[in-house]
């Protein structure tokens, strides 16, 4: 499957072609994908609403990578708390809109 997302773009398939090529490449959600969903629910997009990590009830796994995701800037904090980049929020709205709709 990945020769045919390859030959080309993926953004010219029908949406219900690319989720099941997503699903097929990615069949579950990655742990920092979790992460942005967590954040997301909480409606965790700016300062102002930042998340105390501790009320993500984060899995092992989630926490082995929440450190790097701060780092590459996906994850922004303040004052100890977490809210998502721009881009994370993106992420969380089409990891949401493939997998748990």
């Amino acid at each position: 499957m990945s020769e045919l997302i390859d030959s080309f773009s993926i953004v010219e398939l029908s949406e219900e072609l690319q989720n099941i090529i997503i699903r097929q490449e990615y069949p579950e959600i990655p742990p920092e994908g979790w992460i942005y969903l967590k954040l997301y629910n909480k409606k965790a997009f700016s300062r102002n609403k930042a998340v105390d990590i501790k009320k993500l009830n984060l899995t092992k796994q989630e926490k082995a990578v929440f450190n790097e995701e701060v780092k590459a800037g996906n994850l922004k904090e303040i004052n100890g708390k977490f809210y998502l980049s721009p881009v994370a929020k993106v992420i969380a709205e089409e990891t949401k809109r493939v997998y748990l709709e």
